[in-house]
């Protein structure tokens, strides 16, 4: 073969080999590759292969608390029917089936229809009880399976008590029977059922002063009777065995008397603890606040353009008479208020006399008080940043009365041994009353005078509230003093600090 010719085959082989090449190169990168394989799959020889680490395994508090159903509902998909049947007993409610697991319990409830009912539930062991007067009885073990369940359910025996009403002279028709009983809430997922004490009615005693008490065979409750003009009776215990019970009552006291002028004449409009009263002789019959033990109660009385007036009542017996409550033509005061270093008149200080009502001085600082007794009469003045003062005013009481208020100076501290105390009083010029925040006290506004401190666990507001002239609470308050330590303490004009009271 001549050299050219053998050179234009060789060129054509080689054409041809590059373009075999080509194609066959690009066959192999159009098909999927093959995956890889996972890198824990190539391992070194004797090294450990690395272990995935589980989920976590929900404990049951971790899992979320499946919702309590309603009576008789239920959507679980494995649920069956179960038909209870109650016989015997008095009234019945309903029945109840209960259910604890590990992490809940499920109460359901269905209404009884001619002593049948039917409840949708779950297969598993169950216990049921009748619902009766309110309370569930004597629990039974039942296994639900799949399909139709039936079970009959007794009613728990009963009997009836009788309670009569009684008061010091014989039966009371129309009191109120309560029993006590122990109310229990529907147990929850993950806390324990609560247990409340609740009261419901029995009956109303009839014209032989009795009502009918239907207990369940071994119960024992409480019972107790109210009725309007009676204190309400002691508690008593029933047991179901008793045939009767007792209860009494007592009549509430009354206070009776008649409120008159001065001159004798009778008060025709007039008002007792702020309860109003018309009428045309005078006279009144008011029930007492009295608890059951002997004591003491006050009494206000006030009429337009008279005097108030309180009395302190003693509650000896059912039916106190306090005969004429006299309540006195009152004159009015009229006076100022200033400042006792510049003389200014001190705008806004509150002023009182005999009795609780306090006035307000105006811009001169001057003030007028109405309705005061006769003769000379306490004045007391109280005004920010000014320790309280007072004035006497003359026996005429047309002159004016004039207060100076001085600067106030702070006293705080703390009680030593304070025990049952409530309330820290000083006693100085005049009688300040504050409650202790623990055992710290801190008094504001007090005159740099002599003072004398004590604590108490007397209820010094309600004195307060119930309203009290001034004078009479200054007294009562002072008494209190002469009980348990007292300790002076002569105020300087500086804040007192640290200062303690034993």
């Amino acid at each position: 073969m001549p050299p050219r010719t053998r050179r234009s085959v060789i060129a054509f082989l080689v054409v041809v080999g590059v373009a075999i090449a080509i194609t066959v190169w690009l066959g192999s990168s159009t098909e999927s590759p093959s995956p890889s394989p996972p890198e824990s799959a190539v391992v070194p020889v004797n090294v450990p292969q690395p272990r995935t680490p589980s989920p976590p395994v929900a404990l049951p508090s971790d899992l979320a608390p499946p919702p309590t159903p309603d009576a008789g509902e239920r959507s679980d998909a494995t649920e069956t029917t179960l038909e209870a049947t109650v016989r015997g007993g008095l009234s019945t409610e309903l029945v109840r089936a209960k259910q604890s697991t590990p992490n809940q319990v499920v109460v359901l409830r269905c209404t009884l229809a001619n002593e049948r009912c039917t409840l949708r539930i779950t297969p598993g062991a169950w216990m049921l009880s009748v619902v009766q007067e309110g309370r569930p009885t004597t629990e039974r073990p039942f296994t639900v399976v799949e399909g139709a369940n039936h079970v009959t359910l007794e009613r728990a025996s009963t009997s009836t008590t009788v309670v009569r009403v009684l008061d010091g002279t014989g039966v009371v028709t129309g009191a109120s029977v309560w029993r006590e009983d122990e109310d229990r809430e529907d147990e929850m997922v993950g806390l324990p059922s609560g247990l409340h004490i609740t009261e419901s009615l029995v009956g109303k005693s009839d014209a032989r002063g009795e009502v009918s008490l239907a207990l369940v065979a071994g119960d024992t409750v409480k019972i107790r009777a109210t009725a309007p003009g009676f204190l309400d009776s002691k508690e008593v215990e029933v047991r179901s065995s008793d045939s009767s019970a007792t209860l009494t009552l007592t009549k509430v006291p009354t206070i009776r008397g008649r409120v008159v002028r001065d001159d004798g004449s009778a008060v025709n409009v007039f008002s007792i603890d702020g309860k109003q009263f018309d009428a045309s002789d005078g006279r009144f019959a008011v029930p007492s606040a009295f608890s059951g033990e002997r004591g003491t109660q006050f009494f206000t009385f006030k009429s337009p353009g008279l005097v108030s007036v309180t009395r302190d009542v003693d509650l000896a017996g059912l039916d106190v008479d306090i005969g004429d409550v006299v309540l006195a033509r009152g004159q009015t005061i009229r006076g100022r208020v200033l400042d006792a270093q510049t003389s200014q008149p001190l705008s806004g200080a509150l002023v009182h006399g005999n009795g609780a009502t306090s006035v307000v001085a105006n811009t001169l600082g001057e003030f007028e008080l109405v309705e005061q007794p006769k003769g000379s009469v306490q004045v007391f003045a109280h005004a920010s940043e000014h320790a309280p003062a007072s004035a006497l005013s003359s026996e005429a009481g047309n002159a004016d009365v004039i207060i100076r208020l001085g600067p106030a100076v702070s006293v705080s501290g703390r009680i030593l041994n304070p025990g049952l105390s409530k309330y820290v009083i000083a006693v100085g010029p005049s009688v300040e009353v504050v409650k202790l925040d623990g055992s710290s006290f801190h008094f504001d506004t007090l005159a740099p005078v002599h003072w004398t401190f004590s604590h108490t666990h007397f209820d010094v507001l309600r004195i307060a509230k119930q309203g009290l002239p001034m004078q009479q609470q200054s007294e009562l308050l002072k008494s209190l003093t002469q009980h348990g330590f007292k300790t002076p303490l002569d105020v300087g004009q500086t804040a007192v600090t640290n200062f303690e009271v034993r």
